[in-house]
């Protein structure tokens, strides 16, 4: 009887109270539960802002991502705007060497039509002269 009476004075209580039932608690168990009750509750509040840093981080990666793939449309974009300029560069080398072999043609037939024509006057100044 004295183990009973010594566990009641450290448990719950039961109270009815206008057909209400009311758990009492000691002051060291409601010190716990309050303890506990606080702790759930930054737990939870922890919970719920580490929760918007994850949409955060999500949606600060998709905008990374995109950049990424910005990134790599605009070196495409490099890649194939120097392969033009290098085929331009090779046009315009063809465009030179064609130019420079007919300034060299040009320069031969000026050539060729001096002498000719030198050599025709000679021709017709040796026959005007024999005449």
């Amino acid at each position: 009887m004295v183990l009973l009476k010594s566990s009641i004075l450290f448990s719950q209580k039961v109270v009815l109270n206008n057909s209400d039932t009311l758990i009492c608690f000691q002051p060291v168990q409601a010190k716990i539960i309050l303890k506990e009750l606080n702790r759930a509750t930054y737990l939870d509040t922890l919970t719920t802002i580490l929760d918007k840093e994850i949409v955060l981080l999500n949606s600060v990666n998709k905008d990374l991502q995109q950049v990424v793939e910005l990134k790599d449309y605009q070196l495409q974009l490099a890649n194939d705007l120097s392969q033009l300029k290098d085929i331009q560069i090779g046009i315009l080398t063809e465009d030179k060497e064609r130019l420079v072999k007919g300034i060299k043609r040009q320069k031969r037939q000026k050539i060729i039509s001096i002498v000719a024509l030198s050599l025709s006057t000679s021709f017709m100044a040796y026959l005007w002269i024999t005449k």
